[in-house]
């Protein structure tokens, strides 16, 4: 076993021990293997929204001009910004405004403990559940979701549905939605929770402008449903702003599936990777860690 502990600085592996080195002498190795690079260089990291790390990836990017940089989280949020991208032609994640709601419907989002931005989430959620001289109404919540959640535990209603029903609630809340204030109807199941979904609309289009619908799903199809439910209740630029989006969820889960395919077709010479662990972290399916161990140069930042 290789204890990290004895070893402090940069690591290199000379047969099954790794050993010591100076940062001079990796400098000179893995330069002299990077000019040499029989294929792509990858750069495949976590999220950075700092501009300095970015700038430094882009000097190394036009130093060897055959980079590719691909960000993959392990939890990701891709399939929310490819349908930002379908709906309003830019690839992001919107910034949710909680304390503009008067009404709140969540489908399998735990926004008050580990969606997107759970601290400032439940800031702004506490701002609407208070009522005091200054606010004579408690915003409403409802929460369409499997298992309990703090966001669930602290809904006004809680509808508990399967896994699997999550995407169909967000279509029948969208016909259920359409048919109050005017629009046309999704291809659509029957739930036994259509009665709840009924009351969801109703007090969503009584707040048209006022009101939020936010789901957990990472399926691109989902989050337009999602994203139409919220057009037509006018929440855009109001609870949901898609002028100053986040940017602390930039993975991208067909980039790096696209690279897992290049590593185990051996069209990758050299991949770099820096704060993210995708043989622990991706889905076994993808056999991330067999592609990995086709690529002649892997260097980890960890």
């Amino acid at each position: 076993l290789y204890d990290s502990s004895r070893l402090t600085g940069p690591v290199i592996k000379a047969g099954n021990d790794w050993k010591a080195a100076t940062w001079k002498n990796i400098d000179q190795e893995i330069g002299g293997k990077l000019s040499k690079a029989n294929g792509g260089i990858r750069i495949l990291t976590s999220t950075i929204i700092s501009p300095s790390t970015k700038a430094v990836i882009a000097d190394f990017a036009a130093k060897y001009p055959n980079t590719k940089h691909i960000t993959y989280d392990a939890i990701s949020y891709s399939g929310m910004a490819k349908a930002n991208a379908q709906s309003f032609g830019q690839e992001i994640i919107p910034s949710y405004h909680f304390n503009n709601a008067e009404v709140i419907v969540g489908i399998g989002a735990d926004f008050l403990a580990n969606w997107l931005s759970p601290i400032e989430y439940a800031n702004q959620y506490s701002k609407t559940r208070k009522v005091g001289k200054s606010k004579n109404n408690m915003s409403k919540h409802i929460q369409f979701e499997s298992n309990l959640s703090l966001t669930g535990a602290n809904a006004d209603d809680r509808v508990p549905v399967k896994v699997s029903e999550q995407g169909k609630v967000a279509v029948n809340l969208y016909n259920a939605v359409a048919k109050i204030v005017g629009g046309s109807a999704l291809p659509s199941s029957a739930l036994a929770c259509d009665a709840e979904i009924a009351k969801a609309a109703k007090h969503l289009s009584e707040y048209k402008g006022k009101s939020l619908v936010v789901s957990g799903s990472n399926d691109m199809n989902v989050q337009m449903v999602v994203n139409g439910i919220n057009q037509m209740l006018d929440n855009y630029g109001k609870t949901i702003d898609i002028e100053n989006p986040s940017y602390t969820h930039q993975g991208d889960d067909a980039a790096f599936a696209d690279l897992v395919a290049e590593m185990a077709s051996g069209k990758v010479g050299a991949i770099i990777t820096y704060n993210t662990n995708p043989v622990y972290t991706a889905p076994a399916s993808l056999k991330f860690a067999e592609a990995y161990n086709k690529v002649g140069l892997r260097i980890s930042f960890a």
